[in-house]
């Protein structure tokens, strides 16, 4: 999937039981509309899980963080699909400082196999 933002990419890859969405860059307000779509394809798909991998994800602004967020809470709506790796560096110092990492479905991307395993063109 490409992206209008210069310093975004999004790549998406169904790999077994799950959709992994890997979001690297700059999240910011020009990059958000490409996100909001790739992540409302991915809850169009039949997977069990959903993963947005953020482990390359350099930055992160209040839109971002609110287009996780919506995600999060469409997602517990609709089957509790969606998790979120933790990320590193500044965004997993945003989730810390507004409280998100007790909010936001995060997990370790050791643990999910389907981000560790994806292989990216």
């Amino acid at each position: 999937m490409s992206s209008s933002h210069p310093f975004l990419t999004i790549d998406a890859e169904h790999q077994s039981d799950a959709y992994v969405v890997r979001i690297t860059g700059e999240l910011d307000l020009l990059g958000c509309p490409d996100v909001e779509l790739a992540l409302e394809q991915a809850d169009q798909t039949e997977a069990d899980r959903i993963i947005v991998d953020l482990e390359e994800l350099t930055f992160i602004d209040s839109i971002g963080i609110r287009t996780l967020l919506q995600a999060s809470r469409r997602s517990a709506g609709n089957g509790n699909r969606l998790q979120l790796t933790r990320g590193k560096g500044h965004p997993a110092k945003m989730f810390r400082l507004t409280g998100l990492d007790e909010v936001l479905p995060l997990t370790d991307p050791c643990l999910r196999p389907a981000v560790h395993d994806a292989t990216w063109r």
